[in-house]
């Protein structure tokens, strides 16, 4: 049985407590430094001993430069310690047993996760390599019954890098909101386009969640956000008072100057990514795979993805079996997230050893 996306992370962990050396390309960090402008705002606001409890729903220069951000009002905005807790604390209070949520695949698979901690089904719309991994947004709405409370959409896709069609999105948001069905859009990887990146206007019954791990270089620190309707920001707020209280002050201050700073800072950012990717595109010449529209995520076709995982993990290199991203066996995800010098040669590894399994 293929191992489940955390649990391939966790034995990756042991690996390395053992002593041995790998190299990670299985997990969605850049593998960059913090800029240093975000840095020495919040050693500045650690130096103003900002460092005792905060309100839950986040500091108001913050929220006032989300809501601007995203065309909503600050009692639309929730800061949330990464965007994995924005998409849990929404599913968690759309959610009870026997609901259901419908996505695109090949799909990030805490999605589903997060759904059946709650009871939930998770229901699939399978895309195809060929079409460069579009849904059909008729094929969405057919899996919609009277259990869908959520419409989950990740634009652009972990783990494809795929942006989905605008027109597609359109006729997503315009059903779900006839249906009143909630569509939570995540947006994690939107600064990280290669083609636009401008982050979603809100618009009642729609939920947009996005973090600061991906552009910013951030993974560490744990920062993302929500917006949506308020009535699920008070109920988000409340989740947030009763389990991590709230983001550091100090963590919100870099947010906030990442924000300021945006287009310099993503923008240093998608163009490592793309320098990444060309490399990566001519070490796989003649792999089938569909070009990324964003972020560091490769997703080629293999022979056996589950066999090939644990044949590069032999070689010291961790990549992700296509099995976790709904079913998708005959690929692997790679993340670009080292620099050129170490992901080169191991990219070549790669290809060597699809080669021989071919």
């Amino acid at each position: 049985m293929a191992l489940t996306l955390y649990q391939l992370s966790e034995k990756i962990f042991e690996l390395e407590k053992q002593g041995k050396k790998i190299l990670r390309l299985n997990i969605g960090d850049p593998g960059l430094v913090t800029p240093d402008a975000l840095r020495n705002a919040a050693k500045k606001s650690l130096d103003a001993g900002e460092t005792r409890y905060a309100s839950a729903q986040g500091e108001k220069p913050l929220l006032d430069k989300i809501a601007s951000t995203h065309g909503a009002e600050a009692q639309n905005v929730s800061v949330t310690p990464g965007s994995k807790w924005a998409c849990y604390a929404v599913l968690q209070l759309m959610l009870k047993p026997g609901d259901n949520i419908v996505t695109p695949a090949p799909f990030w698979s805490a999605y589903e996760l997060m759904a059946k901690s709650f009871g939930a089904e998770c229901r699939l719309v399978k895309t195809e390599m060929e079409d460069h991994f579009q849904f059909d947004p008729q094929a969405l709405f057919e899996l919609v019954d009277a259990k869908t409370k959520v419409i989950v959409l990740n634009d652009p896709s972990n783990p494809t890098s795929t942006e989905y069609g605008a027109e597609s999105v359109k006729a997503v948001l315009e059903y779900a909101q006839d249906q009143k069905i909630l569509v939570l859009l995540d947006e994690a990887y939107r600064d990280l386009s290669f083609k636009k990146n401008e982050l979603m206007t809100y618009q009642e019954g729609l939920a947009i969640t996005t973090t600061f791990s991906k552009a910013y270089c951030m993974s560490g620190w744990r920062a993302g956000y929500l917006v949506a309707d308020a009535d699920v920001i008070k109920k988000v707020v409340s989740l947030n008072q009763i389990t991590f209280t709230n983001v550091p002050r100090f963590t919100q201050a870099a947010m906030l100057e990442g924000l300021t700073r945006r287009e310099e800072v993503t923008g240093a950012t998608r163009n490592e990514c793309k320098k990444r990717l060309a490399a990566c595109e001519q070490v796989f010449k003649g792999i089938q795979y569909a070009r990324p529209d964003a972020g560091f995520y490769f997703f080629p076709k293999v022979s056996d993805g589950d066999s090939i995982t644990e044949k590069i993990l032999e070689q010291g290199i961790a990549v992700t079996p296509g099995s976790v991203f709904g079913g998708y066996k005959q690929f692997i995800r790679l993340s670009l997230s080292h620099p050129l010098e170490k992901l080169t040669p191991a990219l070549q590894t790669i290809r060597r050893v699809i080669d021989e399994n071919a």
